[in-house]
């Protein structure tokens, strides 16, 4: 009997924590809730450029590598298939519908070392900046078991200009 109040307040202790996770992810969805990616990759979307697997990252404010978006598919890490067609790149993530990433929505790819949950070694990751009904972001990408470069100037080339090449560094956070 001397032990059921303390493991009633340790239980009541870790519901209240629980509640409070549970809480703050749905708060941050409904803020995210105006950011639907574009699902469906045109009939015609062009020759492929470069299929690899990768693990997806996560998917920040522009700018704040930090803030991560609860983005519809796009809201938990995971492993990954990115195809990049000429009309853009497909990443589809198993369990979640693909997303289509268009070519003309792409407005920056440079390598990256931080985000949300990874920093990994200097250019680890690829950050591809684009835009979701008029809002830009940030999502990270870690190519897995072959060489990032043939999918960093696949996803560069959807830039006018891109800004800088896997061999460049990018500022720290």
């Amino acid at each position: 009997m001397d032990k059921t109040w303390p493991t009633l307040i340790v239980i009541a202790i870790l519901l209240l924590v629980f509640f409070g996770m549970w809480w703050g992810w749905r708060s941050r969805q409904k803020r995210s809730a105006h950011l639907i990616p574009p699902t469906s990759a045109p009939d015609h979307p062009g020759a492929e450029l470069v299929s690899a697997p990768l693990f997806y990252v996560a998917t920040t404010e522009h700018g704040k590598p930090l803030e991560r978006l609860a983005i519809r598919g796009l809201g938990f890490r995971a492993r990954a298939q990115l195809i990049a067609y000429e009309a853009g790149a497909e990443l589809s993530i198993p369990g979640e519908r693909a997303v289509f990433i268009a070519a003309s929505a792409i407005t920056d790819v440079a390598p990256a070392t931080v985000t949300i949950d990874k920093v990994v070694e200097k250019n680890g990751l690829i950050r591809v900046s684009w835009i979701i009904d008029g809002t830009i972001v940030d999502s990270y990408l870690r190519v897995t078991g072959t060489d990032p470069e043939p999918v960093f100037r696949a996803l560069a080339s959807y830039t006018a200009a891109p800004s800088t090449t896997t061999s460049t560094p990018q500022s720290e956070v």
